[in-house]
């Protein structure tokens, strides 16, 4: 290609049909979610009031989707899976009046085309049904009467099995995989009324497992209980705002105040006309509203969109989460006007830390301003008095080290910075209190029960190996209902410090934020970004450097200064102690006080 002889112009051709029907199965399913989510939106949009979601070994063997709609009727056995047939949709002009989740025809060929589907069906007009077989390209190739109620059973096997790289990474993320999987149909759980979702899972040589299930309740306040439990419930207030052109959101939204959100922003679903769909300007909005009432947490958020189908586009992606509004500006001036009313100032809830700036008066001189930042020369180390108290002045280089600077050199110096002794000393007991403290287990005389999400449920299965490390001790009962499968049979402590639930969830959080591959250090020795443990872990090592580093009012010679801050040098984060305060102080930038002294002068001297 590069450096070779000049190619000569190829002939353009149009590209075989099985050939575009194979490279364009892989744009319309992605991944195991994308795959399961056409399959249930079928079944909603076949009429099923009851559907499942079997999984084998978490979807790498097989999966399928059970409904009890309305079934496929005899006639359209032959056309059932080829690309762009479909019964919902006949004209480009249908688009405007859409009630329907699909309206493409591009999902069972695909999965055809993906790995080997196989079809079950009977209508309420048939004596029994009829198993249903297809090749790659959507063809029937067998047909058996066999038994089964009204409805449809699809059942998908070996997906990804046509593309060997795909495949490879399929089964590498399959737990990643089965967690999205399990957050799509949270989505489609809490949003359907009157409809029964259940999920389960078949892992090898162990008993089926139910993940999700609920109750076919005809309101989303119980769908809401039945997911994620009473007690979030509890912590949310409904939501209603009517907008112009006969719009409205409806929905769940978390108080105000610490406590009713969580610590990442998982639980945020939105959905138009009952379907999910990604909405960031009002993930965006919210998330902005809810940080003046809770700066700590990120609310739970549970919105339904009604709004009239010419008023908006959703065949935008292959999975129709992209939809265009035609007046978003209007739906979001009224969502945010209700918000604030939510989140008023009177609900409030955070931290301000209390400062104070002192200014100089307006007609002091440039001279005495600079005198007046250099402080006192009592307060500076200087080369006259080795015990001198207080802090010393620096120049930061390049390489991390600070290098001292005696008062007479700051003219010379570009960016002038205080040190604060006791923060750095308190960095330096911290990071090695990380490399010693060890963490003991203690097993508890009765199992505590926890109450989680099957998201939260996932994550522990996922990562066992770190909540171990860390100490916690979890069994997993997979004959549980979902929400009660683990038990918390030993816990850390370290001194009087014990750790419990709370901790488990926090511990949870982090590793569910966690968008990459983590390397599963499970400890805090490594003070980095990789190092997972309970933020009570890492509070409890802060606490005890905090205590036993320098305090003011300590008197510090200048031997002790430069010890202090040839330990700063070595340290892996020597920018902030462990509660977040600087250890530097940066001062002024001298040029731009010269730039200004040296103006003046010329005022002076024109």
């Amino acid at each position: 290609m590069h450096g070779g002889p000049a190619a000569s112009p190829s002939t353009i051709k149009p590209i075989n049909k099985g050939v575009v029907h194979r490279i364009c199965a892989g744009q319309v399913i992605l991944d195991l979610s994308s795959a399961v989510k056409e399959l249930v939106e079928n079944s909603l949009d076949a009429g099923a009031t009851s559907i499942e979601v079997s999984l084998k070994d978490y979807g790498t063997e097989s999966f399928q989707v059970i409904d009890n709609g309305c079934g496929i009727s005899p006639h359209n056995f032959k056309v059932l899976t080829l690309k762009h047939h479909t019964s919902k949709l006949s004209d480009f002009p249908d688009l405007q009046s859409l009630a329907t989740f699909g309206f493409r025809g591009e999902a069972l060929s695909s999965l055809c085309a993906l790995g080997d589907l196989m079809v079950e069906t009977r209508t309420k007009n048939e004596q029994v049904a009829t198993h249903l077989t297809f090749d790659r390209s959507g063809l029937l190739i067998a047909e058996r009467n066999t038994a089964r109620q009204v409805g449809t059973t699809v059942t998908v096997k070996k997906l990804f099995s046509t593309l060997p790289v795909r495949s490879k990474e399929f089964h590498r993320n399959i737990r990643k995989e089965y967690g999205k999987l399990i957050t799509l149909l949270n989505a489609y759980a809490l949003i359907s009324k009157g409809v029964r979702i259940v999920c389960t899972n078949t892992a090898v040589r162990n008993a089926k497992s139910v993940v999700l299930k609920t109750q076919g309740s005809g309101s989303v306040k119980d769908n809401i209980i039945t997911v994620f439990g009473m007690s979030t419930f509890t912590c949310l207030e409904p939501l209603k705002v009517c907008t112009s052109d006969g719009c409205t959101v409806e929905g769940f939204i978390s108080k105000p105040g610490y406590g009713s959100g969580r610590n990442i922003g998982d639980r945020q679903y939105f959905f138009v006309n009952g379907r999910p769909v990604d909405m960031p300007k009002v993930g965006k909005l919210v998330n902005e509203l809810y940080r003046g009432a809770n700066s700590r947490q990120y609310p739970i958020a549970i919105m339904d969109f009604t709004i009239p189908p010419r008023a908006f586009d959703v065949n935008v992606t292959p999975d129709k989460r992209k939809i265009f509004l035609s007046d978003e500006g209007s739906i979001l001036h009224s969502l945010r006007e209700a918000l604030e009313k939510i989140y008023s100032s009177n609900h409030a809830s955070y931290a301000v830390n209390s400062f104070q700036e002192v200014f100089e008066e307006k007609h002091t001189s440039t001279h005495s301003q600079l005198e007046a930042f250099q402080f006192q020369s009592k307060q500076l180390l200087s080369d006259r008095d080795d015990t001198q108290e207080g802090d010393c002045i620096g120049e930061l280089h390049k390489d991390g080290h600070y290098l001292k600077k005696p008062l007479k050199e700051l003219k010379d110096t570009s960016v002038t910075g205080m040190l604060n002794d006791g923060n750095r000393r308190e960095v330096r007991i911290f990071e090695r209190l990380s490399q010693s403290t060890i963490l003991n287990q203690q097993p508890l005389l009765r199992p505590l029960k926890m109450e989680l999400s099957p998201e939260e449920e996932i994550v522990i299965s996922i990562h066992n190996d770190t909540f171990r490390r860390n100490g916690f001790l979890l069994e997993e009962d997979l004959h549980a209902p979902p929400g009660h499968r683990f038990k918390l049979k030993a816990v850390p402590f370290s001194k009087n410090i014990t750790f419990g639930v709370a901790d488990v969830k926090e511990l949870i959080s982090i590793l569910a934020d966690s968008q990459e591959e983590c390397s599963m250090m499970g400890t805090y020795k490594d003070d980095t970004a990789d190092s997972l443990c309970p933020p009570r872990v890492r509070a409890m090592l802060a606490s005890r450097a905090c205590k036993s580093s320098i305090v003011i009012g300590d008197p510090l010679g200048r031997n002790e200064m430069q010890k202090i801050l040839d330990n700063l040098s070595r340290l892996k984060s020597p920018w902030n102690c462990p509660h977040g305060r600087p250890t530097m102080r940066h001062l002024v930038d001298l040029r731009t006080v010269h730039k200004r002294i040296e103006a003046d002068e010329n005022e002076t001297a024109l």
